[in-house]
């Protein structure tokens, strides 16, 4: 039953999908190609180390969680 449903799905719907999307986008010489990443350049972009969460989990949180468990457990 489920090979008969996509089987219809391939045959009907989805042409009738594809036919009503370029309906309704237009010509296709306006229609934008949003797949294709080679034509739009992408910057890298560098971040900056925060060097205050490299200490504050050693220093803060791991030991207040510590201690939260402790007096959870007692």
């Amino acid at each position: 039953m489920d090979q008969l449903a996509l089987q219809l799905e391939a045959t009907m719907i989805e042409p009738m999908r594809k036919e009503a999307i370029s309906k309704l986008s237009g010509p296709e010489i306006l229609q934008v190609n949003r797949s294709s990443s080679g034509l739009i350049e992408k910057r890298k972009v560098k971040t900056a180390v925060n060097s205050l969460s490299k200490i504050a989990g050693q220093v803060f949180l791991f030991p207040l969680l510590g201690r939260w468990w402790i007096q959870y457990h007692d």
